[in-house]
């Protein structure tokens, strides 16, 4: 019989140790109780599944639209159909499945890892992106950098809103 076991890690060295779940209390290290990390990990594997299926998508319509184009590709256009519906389908569910979680913190979490992810690309990424198509006279990549990096800070403030509403309406509750 396959154990349960959740992960916990130290705040202080980030030292990682699985237990099994019918132990008491959570183990020490650097002094402190460790950190139970297991859903949150979980929560990360569906965040990151969601981003990868989210880019495929866009990724198929892109090809869906030069296929399209061109009749010898017809077949082909239907298997895109199918890839995309199919990749639609999962991406909902792994999205619902995120958002259901019993537990507020989970929501502010997931909320916060998405804003996380956001502040790199925005603040990092995307203008990195933009300058190295620059330095190669790309300028319509430099511009869809450029805009990716506005809309992700766009994105930021309304996350930041929503969350701060969640984190509101739970402490009224």
């Amino acid at each position: 019989m396959n154990e349960q076991q959740d992960l916990f890690e130290c705040t202080v060295c980030g030292n990682k140790k699985t237990t099994s779940a019918t132990s008491e209390g959570n183990p020490i290290c650097c002094g402190n109780e460790m950190q139970d990390i297991s859903a949150r990990t979980i929560s990360d594997y569906k965040l990151q599944s969601l981003k990868q299926k989210s880019a495929l998508i866009q990724f198929l319509q892109v090809l869906k639209k030069r296929v399209s184009k061109d009749c010898q590709y017809l077949d082909d256009k239907e298997v895109i159909d199918e890839l995309i519906k199919k990749n639609t389908d999962l991406t909902l569910l792994l999205a619902k499945d995120l958002l259901e979680d019993e537990k507020k913190q989970d929501l502010s979490d997931v909320l916060i890892n998405i804003m996380d992810d956001l502040w790199v690309s925005a603040l990092v990424e995307y203008p990195k992106y933009a300058e190295q198509a620059l330095s190669e006279s790309k300028i319509a990549a430099c511009k869809i950098f450029t805009d990716a990096a506005v809309l992700d800070r766009e994105t930021i403030e309304a996350l930041e809103t929503i969350l701060y509403h969640a984190e509101v309406g739970s402490e009224t509750v």
